[in-house]
C-alpha cells in the first residue's frame, strides 16, 4: 500500500518544482552566428536549448558543439552578472 501512495506524494510535489523554477530568473544567449540559444537559471543551470534550423542543414557537428558551448557560456556569464568574453 505504501508504494502506492508514494507516485501520489510525488505527484503533489512537481506542481511546486514547476513553480518554483517559473519564479527563477532566466537568462539567454545566442552564439555569434545566431545558431543556437541557450537559457540558463539564476545559477546558471542550463534549462532550455533551442538549435535554428534553417541554419542547422548548413552546420557541421563541430559548428553545432561550438555554438552550444558558446551560447551556454554567454547565458552563464549573464547569469553570474559578468560581461559575456569577446568571442574568437
Amino acid at each position: 500500500m505504501l508504494a502506492a501512495a508514494e507516485p501520489a506524494e510525488h505527484a503533489d510535489r512537481a506542481p511546486l518544482s514547476r513553480r518554483q523554477r517559473s519564479e527563477r530568473q532566466v537568462f539567454r544567449a545566442q552564439d555569434e552566428w545566431a545558431l543556437v540559444e541557450v537559457a540558463v537559471d539564476d545559477d546558471g543551470e542550463v534549462v532550455e536549448v533551442a538549435v535554428n534550423a534553417a541554419l542547422l542543414e548548413q552546420a557541421t557537428a563541430t559548428d553545432l558543439a561550438e555554438s552550444v558551448l558558446q551560447a551556454a557560456r554567454a547565458a552563464q556569464q549573464k547569469a553570474r552578472g559578468r560581461p559575456a568574453a569577446p568571442t574568437r
